[in-house]
């Protein structure tokens, strides 16, 4: 392109002039060439996005769906598993320990023996008591032909049947000796402790065994008063064995019916039927006691939601597969869920997987969503509650 410039005068105003036509000429020339169309008839553009379209890259994430389903709350506590009845068996006679017929761990029934003592003097006084209670009864009947005859007097007839009574009374008490010699289950249940050997020498009153009925177990829990009108007997509430995870089911037995001044709290009991074989009374356990359930909720998976600036938040896959940030209100929680009271509709698709890294408007490339476990009413944390 060619540029026709005036004459100029040879002073430095015309110098200057003529310097400033010339920049104003390669301006339009750069401008000029930058607009010149490429081979192919378009318009060269610059290699990156322009200013306020940053480019986002696509993102590989997991989607589920909110879905509407069963959740619920609950108090949290820790409690120790107890057995409900146990019975320390002592020895009711004198004697030596001559055989032990049990060991600790053993289930034995009501009325099961136990161990064997050894005392001849008890089985000679059975055997004196048993020929004197035979020598009076016979004595008495001789005496009943009589006194219908009215040879004797009321009185000897009345002291004869009397004697007769008090030697029945001493023949039992004999027999009843002889018989705590075989110790017997007062209860059915495991045996705990053997506190003696063969060979001991047992009076009355020592301690020989004790027995525990481990079915049911039992923990008791005491909650705050505030929560009283929510929980009833026949209630099922979720357990977690503190020592191996393992999860146990139990019912609510009794709820006490006055309230700890002191503590403000009730004593609920709670009673476990079914546990693994290795649990045992003395065990740790986490109760969970649902307070409050709610129908109807609105549910995303829990891995969805994240804490973002302050605020609870979710990502959406939008329909042309684009991220989506939406912020939400949380309420309820449980192992799989989180209820959404606020900002999601049934059927939105939130990222579950990938969510963290993302931009609003990113890409998405949508792997097979997870796989929905049947919406099964669960239990939630109420972390009010605690």
């Amino acid at each position: 392109m060619l540029y026709h410039f005036p004459e100029f005068k040879s002073d430095h105003q015309s110098f200057t002039s003529l310097l400033k036509m010339v920049a104003v000429g390669l301006v339009i020339n750069i401008s000029l060439v930058s607009c010149q169309p490429t081979s192919d008839g378009q318009q060269s553009k610059n290699t990156g996005k322009s200013k306020g379209t940053p480019f986002l890259p696509e993102r590989v994430v997991s989607v589920s769906e909110a879905k509407r389903g069963t959740i619920a709350s609950y108090y949290s506590a820790t409690s120790t598993l107890e057995v409900e009845k146990e019975a320390e068996i002592q020895a009711q006679v004198e004697g030596i320990v001559e055989e032990i017929l049990v060991e600790e761990g053993s289930v034995v029934k009501q009325g099961a023996p136990l161990l064997k003592i050894k005392n001849p003097e008890y089985e000679y006084l059975l055997r004196k008591s048993k020929a004197q209670r035979i020598n009076l009864e016979a004595q008495f009947k001789r005496l009943e032909t009589v006194f219908e005859k009215k040879i004797i007097s009321p009185e000897e007839f009345d002291k004869a049947r009397n004697d007769l009574e008090v030697a029945k009374s001493d023949e039992g008490l004999a027999q009843l000796k002889v018989d705590y010699l075989t110790v017997k289950a007062l209860i059915a249940g495991k045996v705990t402790h053997r506190h003696i050997d063969v060979g001991n020498r047992v009076s009355v009153g020592v301690p020989l065994f004790a027995i525990a009925d481990f079915d049911p177990l039992i923990a008791r829990v005491h909650i705050p008063a505030k929560e009283f009108r929510k929980i009833q007997t026949e209630q099922d509430v979720r357990m977690r064995l503190d020592s191996t995870g393992e999860k146990l089911e139990g019912k609510i037995y009794l709820v006490a019916p006055t309230i700890n001044p002191k503590t403000g709290t009730i004593k609920v009991t709670v009673e476990v039927h079914s546990y693994p074989e290795a649990t045992r009374p003395g065990d740790f356990v986490q109760v969970d006691i649902v307070t409050e359930r709610r129908e109807n909720s609105l549910l995303v998976d829990q891995r969805a939601v994240f804490l973002d600036r302050g605020e609870q938040v979710v990502y959406l896959a939008t329909e042309d597969n684009k991220a989506e940030r939406r912020v939400v209100e949380v309420g309820f929680t449980d192992e799989e869920h989180k209820e959404i009271l606020s900002g999601l509709k049934v059927g939105e698709r939130v990222i579950v997987r990938g969510q963290r890294s993302l931009k609003p408007g990113s890409p998405l490339k949508i792997k097979e969503s997870p796989i929905s476990k049947p919406n099964v009413p669960q239990v939630s944390k109420d972390l009010s509650a605690r």
